[in-house]
């Protein structure tokens, strides 16, 4: 056979096999490049297909002739199959300068389009986490602009969400509930255990999420989902990987990251390991001549004794230096077509993490303390998971998720010229067991049932260290916790019902949790003082969401949702002692009841020009019944404790009579050009308690403005973050002597001052292997101290990470 009769015999049997395997390739319009994770499905039918690496997927699993393409990136595309084998089984995609989120996972634990969700939910994809390139887990959620983060030290980052904060809002990991039962009332720094190095995505409900996700869901939820590496399509083995480098001149940050993923046709394997070294953060020079914010001395001992050193810079935060790692591995195993199982191994830790606020505490003139640090914060899971597609009469998808978690933290503390170190340390053994189902009765009606069990086993010592002699005490420290066996339990089930009617959409649920708690007291300064060596309490709660959406054309979609979320008591609200500021003790309360939240919301979300812009605008109030404040309390007939040597009044947490809180969230995003885009959110929250008291974690009014360029695969922002002032009436409480945190206004009165920062961003892919990000944060050098933090912002600072992937 001739070289003619080759080609021709070669090219005919190519096209054969691409009629037959119907291959359709998605390219991107500027570049030409391939685009994965494409979401592709008919409008006629409920299969779909997902682009793989190379940007192909296989058009004979679909099924109808009209086919949605769909993809954060770039704007939506319906075609028909004539027209793809026209193209010659290529189908392009417009990229858009502004990423418009088309699906969510958390609101009912199972994928479904976002405008199907009747209340706010905000989402970040991996092309925007790359873009923020943020140091901690708690920077990428105060990246979104519309969750506000308050930072004790460095080594933090406490998400503030509707006039909710820390145990009262929900941290959760690829399904795994991360708050414990010693999550404190005060604030929470536990977000910076998620490695957002290997996050693929992050969303964030806002409002109680109670029914779905039980206790703590108050004001919200901050649900994290790691890489998962997608099955190869033939047989091939394929290997794909990161490596990161990153350095921060703020904190004269250094990051070095890597992992690596295999991946066949039945298995798949991630390996992770990320290292960040953060030095004292530099505030900014500008703008705030108050002395409150100036870092002027620290302590040092000398020749053993503790001597007050001169800060030859004063805008260096000294002691908020600290170092971190988390290691991943993941592997998953498609048993058969309907069956997957898989396991993780997840292990963050830290060196010691000093408490900038309390190393700043004066008391007679002089530091209160020498030293004041955490020890080191380490938290592994274990957990595997099972997950069944097969339709049955039951359900037809399901997942079973049983997981560990070891939890490690530590207070160390010790009072300036003082030689006795006192250290506090809590163990937390975990285990949870999340069964859940999904199931389609007919077109437009599923519901999602499930169970949940939860158990916490804690271990609460303290002891007592000289340390000239290094000889330990242990029984006269008083530990934070019940020092005997301590035990919560919580076991729950749920069911929601989702229903098209038309034009509408009804979602409802409705869950039944009980929880319960056991502890201990062997130390005898808890019977002689408080006159009990044992605490019991256990409360059932009953929660429900009804919620209505409403699309009457294709570019408007207005909703509605009435939902109660409950926070349970745990180790922190009912038994802790705690002197959380000069002068005040916390003790236990034993008679600590649930807070319940009522809420309502309305929204609406304008698609305008082509959906080239859009709007969305929300209004929620909230009703927090027994809503718990720290308040004045008297206990077995004590009043005034005597703790470290220092007479203190005592307080504990109880529950009022009730708070009120509302506010709206309003965003804008818009392609302005093929090139330009605009983004803008705002933020506003109003909360009282029934004694018209400001509620400690109502943020202030907060938002941002970016101007978006992207030119193939160059991506610029510049951008503007903004916050209103908490005068001295606005201040809870709680906030009103902490002199080592507020600055002071022209009465004399402490206060939060309102600021602004200007910033710039770049993200380049010089190459699909090879891409920069640099990032020039707060360029005006503004001096300002977010609300309720410990330690100033960064001033001026550059930031580049460089990325390589293969």
């Amino acid at each position: 056979m001739n070289k003619p009769h080759i080609y021709l015999t070669a090219l005919f049997l190519f096209a054969l096999q691409g009629l037959l395997a119907q291959t359709v390739k998605i390219i991107d319009s500027s570049t030409g490049s391939p685009i994965k994770d494409v979401a592709v499905f008919s409008a006629e039918s409920s299969k779909s297909a997902l682009s793989n690496p190379e940007g192909t997927f296989d058009l004979s699993d679909l099924e109808g002739d009209k086919i949605v393409f769909q993809h954060t990136s770039y704007f939506q595309k319906t075609v028909s199959r004539k027209e793809i084998i026209e193209k010659n089984n290529v189908v392009i995609l417009d990229p858009r300068v502004i990423h418009l989120n088309q699906f969510v996972i958390a609101a009912n634990k199972w994928e479904q389009p976002r405008e199907d969700v009747p209340s706010k939910i905000t989402s970040i994809d991996k092309a925007q986490i790359r873009t923020y390139n943020p140091q901690t887990a708690a920077d990428l959620l105060a990246s979104t602009n519309e969750v506000y983060v308050q930072k004790s030290q460095l080594a933090g980052g406490s998400p503030m969400i509707r006039g909710f904060s820390t145990n009262s809002v929900l941290l959760v990991f690829d399904g795994i509930r991360l708050n414990n039962a010693i999550y404190r009332t005060g604030n929470l720094q536990n977000a910076i255990n998620i490695d957002p190095l290997i996050l693929e995505s992050t969303e964030v409900i806002f409002g109680p999420g109670s029914v779905i996700y039980g206790s703590d869901a108050l004001g919200g939820v901050m649900d994290f989902h790691s890489v998962t590496p997608q099955y190869s399509t033939d047989e091939k083995l394929n290997i794909s990987g990161n490596a990161l480098m990153r350095y921060n001149s703020s904190n004269n940050e250094k990051t070095a990251h890597a992992d690596i993923a295999f991946a066949k046709k039945n298995f798949t394997s991630f390996t992770s390991i990320s290292f960040s070294d953060f030095n004292h953060l530099q505030m900014g020079l500008n703008g705030n001549d108050n002395e409150q914010y100036l870092r002027s001395w620290y302590v040092e001992r000398i020749d053993g004794v503790d001597s007050i050193i001169t800060n030859e810079d004063p805008n260096t935060q000294i002691a908020t230096a600290y170092k971190q790692y988390h290691l991943t591995q993941k592997f998953s195993w498609k048993a058969s077509e309907h069956t997957e199982l898989s396991y993780m191994f997840y292990y963050s830790g830290t060196s010691d993490l000093p408490r900038y606020d309390q190393l700043r505490v004066l008391s007679g003139g002089e530091p209160k303390y020498a030293e004041w640090y955490y020890g080191p914060q380490n938290l592994m899971i274990n957990a595997v998971k099972a997950e069944f597609s097969k339709p049955t009469k039951f359900f037809n998808n399901a997942k079973i998720n049983i997981s560990t978690q070891n939890y490690l933290e530590s207070r160390h503390y010790r009072k300036f010229r003082d030689e006795e170190l006192l250290s506090q340390n809590e163990k937390v053994n975990i285990l949870t067991t999340n069964i859940d189902f999904e199931k389609t009765i007919k077109a437009g009606t599923g519901i999602v049932y499930g169970a949940e069990f939860l158990f916490n086993g804690l271990t609460s010592k303290a002891e007592e260290k000289n340390i000239v002699s290094n000889e330990m005490t242990e029984g006269f420290v008083i530990p934070r916790y019940p020092d005997g066996k301590n035990h919560w339990y919580s076991s729950a089930v749920y069911g929601g019902l989702r229903h098209s009617i038309g034009k509408f959409i009804l979602n409802t649920g409705i869950r039944y949790s009980y929880v319960a708690l056991h502890s201990t007291f062997l130390n005898e300064f808890y019977p002689a003082t408080f006159g009990y060596d044992e605490l019991k309490n256990s409360n059932g709660a009953l929660n429900g969401s009804l919620g209505l959406t409403f699309k009457p054309s294709e570019n408007t979609i207005l909703y509605g949702n009435l939902s109660s979320g409950f926070h349970a008591p745990n180790w922190d609200g009912l038994a802790k002692v705690f002197s959380p500021k000069k002068g005040v003790v916390i003790v236990p309360n034993s008679e600590l009841k649930p807070e319940y939240a009522y809420n309502g919301e309305i929204g609406i979300t304008k698609h305008l020009f082509d959906k080239r812009a859009t709007i969305e605008a929300s209004l929620y109030y909230t009703y927090l019944d027994n809503a718990v404040v720290q308040r004045e309390y008297e206990l077995n007939g004590v009043s005034l404790l005597v703790i470290d040597g220092d007479t203190n009044r005592t307080e504990a947490f109880v529950n009022a009579s009730y708070a009120n809180l509302y506010g709206f969230n309003l965003a804008i995003q818009a392609d302005l050009t093929k090139h330009f885009g605009i983004r803008s959110h705002l933020s506003y929250t109003y909360g009282r308690d029934a004694e018209d008291m400001p509620l400690r974690h109502v943020a202030p009014l907060f938002g941002a403005t970016h101007l978006v360029y992207r030119y193939k695969k160059l991506s610029t922002q510049f951008y503007a973050l903004y916050n209103g002032a908490v005068t001295a009436e606005n201040l809870s409480p709680s906030e009103k002597d902490k002199d080592n945190m507020y600055a002071y206004d022209e009465d004399g009165n402490l206060w939060s001052p309102s600021w602004y920062t200007l910033n710039f961003s770049l993200a380049w892919e010089i190459s699909d292997m090879f891409s920069v990000n640099g990032i020039v944060e707060n360029i005006l050098d503004a001096r300002y101290r977010p609300y309720a933090s410990g330690i100033c912002a960064p001033g001026r600072s550059i930031s580049l990470g460089i990325n390589l992937a293969f």
